[in-house]
């Protein structure tokens, strides 16, 4: 082993050891393409030298002697600069410094808890909110029983049921597709829909009524923003009925109208 590790140290310095062929012979020194004691890396990478070489042979006569000056220059220049040797001679990455501490250290599993705002807008909530809403009032209580059932149990190709305490026959089985679940209709037409309508805020007293009915769900206990956005669902719906708002009520209104004319 001490023999093959002396033969590769002599090996390597016969590698960087110039020629007197070398277009570089008599511009750099031994120390200067030679191996780093520390590192025990090349000073210079190889492909840095061959494009001296190359700037080298691109001239003849006095502009050959003055591109043999500015290498051995530009490497002189950075005897004291560890950072200009580390990228400029040897091509290697400068360090980077941050203040992230988890960075690079792969996938963040948790972030640090930050205090919520709930300052809520009322107006904006009722505007966006309405919609979600309704979709979730549009599901029946025994579809949504269905669906979490659902969840727990699944068939598997190789003939077993999770949920099942016995194994089937042999041979795969078709896997079960489940539906769409939609409730029937009877249930949809009961919820009727109820759009936000920006306009609504400039009449008379619907500003006071959501505010009162948003102000009734906060004293209530705690409360969710769903269960106080169904109290102002409510308390509009009430004062759309009184005040002969409904789309349904205007209709019939003009309905009369057309009738009378005619």
């Amino acid at each position: 082993m001490e023999e093959k590790e002396k033969a590769e140290v002599v090996k390597q310095r016969l590698v960087l050891t110039l020629a007197k062929d070398d277009p570089l012979f008599g511009v750099l020194s031994e120390e200067q393409v030679g191996i780093d004691i520390n590192t025990g890396r090349r000073k210079i990478n190889a492909e840095v030298l061959q494009q001296m070489r190359e700037y080298i042979l691109a001239a003849d006569g006095g502009e050959k002697r003055v591109r043999q000056e500015r290498v051995r220059k530009s490497v002189s220049d950075l005897d004291n600069d560890p950072m200009g040797q580390k990228t400029f001679l040897r091509l290697e990455s400068r360090p980077s410094v941050t203040n992230e501490v988890d960075k690079g250290k792969g996938i963040v599993f948790q972030y640090p808890t930050r205090e919520e705002n709930h300052g809520f807008n009322v107006l904006q909530l009722c505007g966006s909110s309405f919609n979600a809403l309704e979709g979730r009032l549009m599901k029946s209580p025994e579809c949504t029983e269905r669906e979490a059932d659902n969840t727990f149990f699944f068939d598997c190709s190789t003939g077993f049921s999770s949920g099942i305490p016995f194994a089937r026959s042999s041979g795969t089985t078709k896997l079960m597709q489940s539906g769409r679940h939609r409730p029937p209709k009877k249930y949809r037409r009961r919820m009727g829909s109820f759009r936000f309508n920006k306009r609504m805020v400039g009449r008379q007293k619907v500003r006071e009524c959501i505010d009162s009915a948003w102000k009734e769900g906060s004293g209530a206990g705690q409360q969710s923003v769903v269960d106080k956005l169904g109290s102002v669902r409510r308390s509009l719906g009430k004062w759309k009925r009184e005040n002969g708002n409904n789309s349904k009520t205007r209709m019939l209104s003009i309905r009369e109208d057309l009738e009378r004319e005619h």
